[in-house]
C-alpha cells in the first residue's frame, strides 16, 4: 500500500526512531497487557505493587510472526514487560504503595501519573528516578475516575513530547467509587510507534497506532449478546488526536478526563450521546453501549490516514494494485480498530424486507483532472435521465425521512473497487459498507467491484446530519472526493 503518511504525526513532533529488537537484549520481552487483571497486592486497603521499566524486546504489534520491535515498557517487577504497562485500579480512599524501578541505562525517567490528584497528603505530581534506582511512592487515590500514569526519559512535561523509544511507557489507572461493586469493562489505552528499517535506497519510517499494544487486523475482537450492557474506557496516550466511531449505533459517554481528573456527565438531565467523540492527546472518556442488533461492527478511529494500511515492517512500499484489490478488511486498514461480534439467536439474516421502499440510486464515478496514484472520483444521483459528464461537486446531499424504508442502489463506474459506509446510520450490519467484515456469519458484505452494484436497505430511526464515504481504500477515495452528507429529516 501507499507510503505511510499517519507516521508524519510522530515525525513532525520530534518523535526519534525506535528500534528493532536485534538490538536489544532478547530477555526483557515484551508481552500484551489486555487491561484485565489489575496489578499488584491488596491488604488492609493498601495496595502495594512493584513496577519495573526496562529496555523491552520481542513486541509484535502487528501479526506475532511479524518482525519484533524494541521500545521502552513497564512490567511487574520479576515479571514480563508489558504493553500497554501493566493496569492499576484502586477504588477511592486505597492507599497505593508503589515502588518504582528504573532499569533502562545511562536514562533518568521522569513517572508522571502516580499521584493523589488534587488532594494535599504530600504525593508529588511527578518523580524523578535514575537509572539504577528504585522510588518509594506512597498516596491516597481521592479522585474516581478513568486515569493513566506514565515515564518519558527527555525531561518533557508534554505527554505528545515523548521520543518512540518511550512511546509505550504508558499504563491505565482506574479509580472505582468506594463501597460500589466494581462494574465489568474493557479498558484500551492507544499510542504509538515508529522505527526506521533500511532499504535499498536508505532507510523509512515504518510503525503505526496500536490500541492495548496491537493493531487491526490483530487487535482483541469483543463479543456480546444483544441487550449486554457494555462498559469501556479509553485512554489516548499517543501523540495525536483519536475521534473514535462506533458503527452502527449511538453510545452514551459517562465521563471525560484526563491525567489528572475525571468529570462525569449526568445520565438523565445530560446524556451524552454520540456515534463519534473526539479524544485529543491525553485526554480519557467512559462509555456505556447496548447493543440492539445482531452482527460484526467496528469501533475505530475515525482519521482514515490513522487507519491506513501502509510501508510494511520489512520497509517495502506496497503497490497500490494490492490496496485496491486486496482483502479490505485483513490488508487494507491498521491502527486503532477494535472488531465487535453481537450475537442473537434466531437473528443472525437481515431483517425482513418492509412491503414499500422509496429508491434511490447513487453513482461512483471517475472525474476528471486526476491521476492513477491521485486519482479524482465524485458521486452522481441517477434520476432517470441522462448523467451529467461528470459527477457533482461537492457530492449530492441525500435527504431521507425519519422512518421510511430507503434502499440505495450504489453503482461503480470506477475502475477499482468501492463501498460504502452510512457514517452515524443505525441499520443492518450487512448493509454498513465494510467489505469483508459487516454482516453475519456466511453473510458479509462484499467491496462493490468495477461495473458492479450493492444494494444498502435501512430505515433512518432519527432526524440528524449524516455522511457517508467508502470503507475501501479510505484516504485515496476520500481525498479523491468521494464522501457526501446525509440528512435525515
Amino acid at each position: 500500500m501507499r507510503p505511510n503518511r499517519k507516521l508524519g504525526i510522530g515525525l513532525l513532533l520530534g518523535v526519534a526512531a525506535a528500534t528493532l529488537s536485534a538490538q536489544t537484549p532478547a530477555s526483557n520481552k515484551i508481552t500484551i497487557n489486555q487491561n484485565r487483571s489489575p496489578a499488584g497486592t491488596l491488604r488492609n486497603n493498601v495496595l502495594t505493587v512493584r513496577l519495573d521499566a526496562r529496555d523491552g524486546a520481542g513486541w509484535h504489534s502487528d501479526a506475532d510472526s511479524g518482525v519484533e520491535v524494541a521500545v521502552r515498557a513497564f512490567g511487574v517487577e520479576g515479571g514480563p514487560l508489558q504493553i500497554p504497562a501493566p493496569l492499576l485500579r484502586v477504588s477511592q480512599g486505597t492507599e497505593v504503595h508503589a515502588f518504582v524501578r528504573n532499569s533502562i541505562a545511562s536514562q533518568r525517567l521522569v513517572l508522571h501519573g502516580l499521584n493523589t490528584r488534587g488532594a494535599k497528603d504530600g504525593a508529588s505530581d511527578t518523580v524523578s528516578v535514575a537509572s539504577g534506582e528504585t522510588k518509594e511512592i506512597r498516596f491516597t487515590a481521592s479522585r474516581v475516575g478513568t486515569f493513566y500514569y506514565w515515564a518519558a526519559s527527555n525531561g518533557d512535561p508534554v505527554l505528545a513530547n515523548r521520543s518512540s523509544q518511550d512511546s509505550q511507557l504508558s499504563g491505565a489507572f482506574v479509580v472505582d467509587p468506594a463501597g460500589a461493586p466494581q462494574r465489568p469493562d474493557r479498558i484500551f489505552v492507544i499510542g504509538l510507534w515508529t522505527s526506521r528499517v533500511r532499504v535499498d535506497t536508505g532507510t523509512v519510517p515504518v510503525g503505526g497506532f496500536v490500541i492495548n499494544g496491537k493493531s487491526w487486523p490483530n487487535t482483541e475482537r469483543l463479543a456480546y449478546s444483544v441487550g449486554d450492557s457494555v462498559r469501556i474506557r479509553v485512554i489516548n496516550a499517543g501523540p495525536a488526536v483519536h475521534p473514535m466511531h462506533m458503527h452502527g449505533f449511538y453510545y452514551n459517554v459517562e465521563s471525560r478526563g484526563n491525567e489528572q481528573s475525571d468529570s462525569v456527565f449526568s445520565p438523565t438531565s445530560s446524556p451524552h450521546l454520540v456515534n463519534t467523540e473526539r479524544l485529543a492527546t491525553g485526554q480519557t472518556f467512559s462509555m456505556t453501549w447496548v447493543p440492539t442488533r445482531a452482527g460484526n461492527w467496528l469501533f475505530h478511529c475515525h482519521d482514515p490516514v490513522h487507519i491506513q494500511s501502509g510501508r510494511g515492517l520489512d520497509g517495502r512500499e506496497r503497490m497500490p494494485d494490492a490496496e485496491l484489490h486486496g482483502d479490505h478488511m485483513l490488508e487494507m486498514m491498521s491502527g486503532p480498530l477494535i472488531g465487535i461480534f453481537v450475537r442473537d439467536v434466531g437473528a443472525s439474516k437481515i431483517a425482513k424486507e418492509p412491503a414499500a421502499r422509496r429508491s434511490l440510486r447513487l453513482v461512483a464515478r471517475v472525474d476528471s483532472g486526476g491521476t492513477a496514484s491521485e486519482p479524482a472520483f465524485g458521486y452522481s444521483l441517477d434520476v432517470g435521465r441522462a448523467l451529467p459528464a461528470y459527477p457533482e461537486r461537492p457530492a449530492p446531499t441525500l435527504v431521507l425521512q425519519r422512518g421510511e424504508p430507503v434502499s440505495i442502489v450504489i453503482v461503480n463506474k470506477l475502475l477499482e473497487p468501492t463501498s460504502v459506509h452510512w457514517h452515524g446510520i443505525e441499520l443492518d450490519s450487512y448493509y454498513d459498507g465494510v467489505a469483508g467484515f459487516s454482516g453475519h456469519p456466511g453473510q458479509l458484505s462484499p467491496q462493490i467491484a468495477p461495473n458492479d452494484s450493492f444494494v444498502a436497505r435501512f430505515t433512518p430511526p432519527r432526524s440528524g446530519t449524516f455522511m457517508y464515504h467508502p470503507h475501501v481504500g479510505e484516504v485515496r477515495q476520500q481525498q479523491a472526493g468521494l464522501g457526501g452528507a446525509l440528512i435525515v429529516v
